[in-house]
């Protein structure tokens, strides 16, 4: 059996962190039959609903912008991770 990708979801406070797998975007295939653009595309897919579920329960999603972790918030703002 393959091993899967899997993305980590961090969450604030002493919540246990959850795994994501690829098949939160809901890719037509597996990622090692995608090409580049294809997969691409499922990430950002994965990126938009993992970003979504995050922002509807109020948590943050870790990014990286101009080369800084931050914080972002549904609301647009940002701070940095220390």
């Amino acid at each position: 059996m393959d091993k899967m990708l899997e993305f980590q979801l961090t969450l604030p406070g002493n919540i246990e962190p959850v795994n994501i797998l690829p098949l939160f975007g809901g890719a037509a295939k597996p990622l090692e039959e995608m090409t580049a653009v294809e997969r691409e595309q499922a990430a950002e897919q994965i990126y938009a609903k993992a970003r979504e579920a995050a922002f509807s329960r109020g948590l943050p999603v870790i990014i990286s912008k101009n080369g800084q972790t931050v914080r972002e918030y549904a609301d647009g703002r940002t701070e940095p991770v220390k």
